[in-house]
């Protein structure tokens, strides 16, 4: 089940759910604006594409956290994801200035510094 009727739509694990791609996943969150944990262990075909809208690239050519996609996300863990880029998950945590805890390919958190 990956979301009850009694979800606040703060927490939602996807892990292991075969044939979700980027798009899927991108419409999905993008309907879920309290979203603080997310789980999307074990998918083989999505990559960064779907988590790309929290970066806003501003006029000077700085990049900050979106405050509308996403805003309240703490927590995503990507465990076994292949397609996942670590540079720019890496990027993304830094973006996201100390906001966003990601658990990598192999369980490794990666955390701002």
């Amino acid at each position: 089940e990956v979301v009850s009727t009694q979800s606040t739509g703060e927490e939602l694990d996807m892990s292991w759910m075969f044939g979700v791609r980027d798009n899927h996943l991108s419409l999905l969150l993008s309907h879920c604006p309290r979203m603080r944990r997310l789980n999307v262990d074990g998918h083989k075909l999505i990559t960064t594409k779907s988590f790309r809208p929290m970066v806003l690239t501003l006029k000077d050519g700085s990049e900050v956290r979106s405050a509308q996609y996403l805003p309240l996300l703490r927590f995503v863990s990507m465990q076994y994801c292949n397609q996942m880029d670590d540079e720019e998950l890496a990027d993304l945590v830094r973006i996201c200035g100390g906001t966003l805890v990601i658990k990598s390919y192999y369980g490794d958190e990666l955390v701002y510094s």
